[in-house]
């Protein structure tokens, strides 16, 4: 296991065809020793491992310094406390996040609208910035409501390298940021200027 560099544990959900559900087994004791066993890891890909949590991706984040791209996509456990282990210990290029973190809304008093609360916030994107920006060359923060102009802005503005960023599903994202970042290389995918509420 020392000489693997990819790892792929993806877990298909249950297509609701089946008289057993399909449940991830994939645990955070389960990815920390895998790190342990293969510190030669590049590349983890944990697409809809819900079971997986900020645990787990901070125990990749501590044993596999040679990482650089991991999909998070749909694991729904992961919140910001996870991304920034993985900024702060990782040389990352490539980050997908579509999807991640869990999206919930408070009770409200009965006075108000209850707030929605969101797993990856600006609070990702800032350590990223601050710890990846120089080797980040693909962010996928498709479906990451809480998300805001202003973070993807002091992102991408020093994120020289960063050449694809997705948006799909960020309907909070604007055309403040569309056009106000200054990353001429970049290409947006997911968003245009025709689906800003701004004209």
């Amino acid at each position: 296991g020392g000489w693997l560099e990819e790892l792929d544990v993806s877990h298909t959900p249950d297509s609701g065809f089946t008289q057993t559900p399909n449940v991830c087994r994939i645990t955070d004791e389960g990815l920390e020793a895998m790190a342990k066993l293969c510190p030669k890891l590049r590349r983890v890909v944990l697409r809809c491992c819900d079971s997986v949590s900020d645990d787990g991706v901070k125990a990749l984040a501590m044993h596999l310094k040679c990482l650089t791209d991991i999909d998070l996509s749909r694991c729904k456990s992961i919140t910001d406390e996870g991304v920034i282990a993985l900024a702060k210990g990782c040389g990352l290029e490539r980050l997908v996040l579509n999807a991640a973190g869990r999206d919930t809304m408070l009770e409200s008093d009965g006075t108000e609208e209850g707030e929605e609360e969101y797993g990856i916030t600006d609070e990702s994107l800032l350590q990223i910035k601050d710890s990846a920006a120089g080797t980040l060359r693909e962010l996928d923060v498709s479906w990451c409501r809480g998300l805001t102009d202003e973070g993807l802005g002091c992102l991408t503005d020093v994120a020289v390298h960063l050449r694809k960023l997705s948006l799909r599903g960020c309907s909070q994202i604007t055309d403040i940021f569309l056009n106000g970042h200054s990353n001429s290389n970049l290409v947006v995918w997911g968003r245009s200027m025709a689906d800003s509420n701004l004209s």
